[in-house]
């Protein structure tokens, strides 16, 4: 289908510290810094950590390493990692080529990364 099963958008809250939201068909998870401590919100509602992991239907979220994990296999995610550093996106393979955006079309081709929506390959993220 042409709809998409996920989307993942990072935001640069300050010089250090990022924010990361991701939709997964009518739920939306926000994983970012608060206080200086990893938070979690799904839907608008604030997860204690000493609730982790969380799991609904096919998410799950949970701290491992230090890094908040989720993982929604059935929408095509195998995991996306976030310390506030770093976030790392790992798609099913089912998703090859059927992705878009910064980190490329998830086939392993250096090469499409950085690529526009108008098909022109920059050099940096920058650009975007």
């Amino acid at each position: 289908s042409d709809k998409p099963e996920f989307l993942v958008l990072l935001k640069k809250e300050s010089e250090q510290s990022y924010a990361v939201s991701v939709k997964i068909g009518t739920d939306d998870i926000d994983m970012f810094i608060k206080e200086g401590r990893k938070a979690v919100k799904v839907n608008e509602q604030e997860v204690a950590m000493a609730n982790l992991p969380y799991v609904k239907d096919s998410i799950k979220i949970e701290l491992k390493d230090d890094k908040l994990v989720l993982y929604a296999p059935r929408s095509g995610i195998s995991e996306i990692f976030f310390n506030n550093q770093e976030v790392t996106v790992h798609v099913a393979g089912t998703m090859r080529n059927k992705v878009c955006g910064l980190c490329g079309q998830g086939n392993g081709d250096d090469q499409s990364d950085y690529r526009t929506p108008k098909g022109r390959v920059i050099d940096s993220p920058v650009s975007f």
